[in-house]
């Protein structure tokens, strides 16, 4: 009940503005858990992108208003 953020971490931006490292993304299962109890308690589920090292492709994608429109597309995809 005091949990008011989920982050999932940490995909990475590519340089052509892929999602990339999905391998890290939590399995279907998990993921649905997570969902189901962030709405139950109205807390906020986030997904991380970059951090750790993992940010070569961010820059690229950040200083392209093409590349964000692809990055942003691939997200909600």
């Amino acid at each position: 009940a005091r949990v008011t953020h989920v982050i999932l971490f940490s995909l990475e931006v590519g340089a052509d503005g892929s999602v990339a490292a999905q391998d890290r993304f939590p399995d279907a299962a998990t993921y649905a858990a997570a969902r189901a109890a962030t709405r139950r308690t109205g807390a906020r589920l986030l997904v991380c992108f970059g951090g750790n090292g993992r940010t070569r492709g961010f820059g690229a994608v950040a200083t392209s208003a093409a590349l964000r429109r692809t990055f942003a597309a691939n997200v909600r995809a």
